[in-house]
């Protein structure tokens, strides 16, 4: 077992110290091994934070990667396959599909996915005409 400082891991994982003491703060990662000066890691927090900035580049937030984390069975699934990501389960697909944000006046806004079937398009849509119409009359929410 390989055993690195926080400085280490830092370089190793191109994340900050701070944001590695964070993870440990939030239980996402386990304490370092014993404490102070003689602390060190080992290649499971490598791969723990590895695997929360793979996640967090999925847009997933950190309460659901620790969801992942806390379930040891999915987590060694996804840590013995790197590829494979909680992302791409039915559970998590939402996460990555992209958001249409609509401005409709300075303080309100309508978000919607981008892919959407023909007919809940067309409802958006006169949704976003009459909102936009009703804030041009009205000029405010009052």
């Amino acid at each position: 077992m390989a055993k690195y400082s926080i400085s280490e891991v830092a370089a190793l994982t191109n994340c900050t110290k701070r944001t590695i003491r964070y993870y440990v703060q939030l239980n996402l990662i386990p304490p370092p091994v014993t404490s102070g000066r003689n602390s060190f890691y080992d290649d499971n927090h490598v791969r723990l934070i590895k695997l929360i900035k793979k996640l967090q580049d999925e847009y997933l937030p950190l309460s659901k990667i620790k969801d992942i984390i806390d379930d040891k069975k999915n987590l060694n699934r996804y840590l013995k396959s790197p590829g494979k990501s909680p992302a791409g389960s039915p559970e998590f697909s939402a996460v990555r599909q992209r958001m249409i944000r609509v401005s409709i006046s300075p303080d309100v806004e309508i978000h919607f996915k981008d892919y959407l079937p023909g007919t809940l398009k067309n409802k958006i849509e006169k949704i976003i005409n009459f909102s936009v119409e009703l804030f041009n009359s009205e000029g405010s929410l009052n």
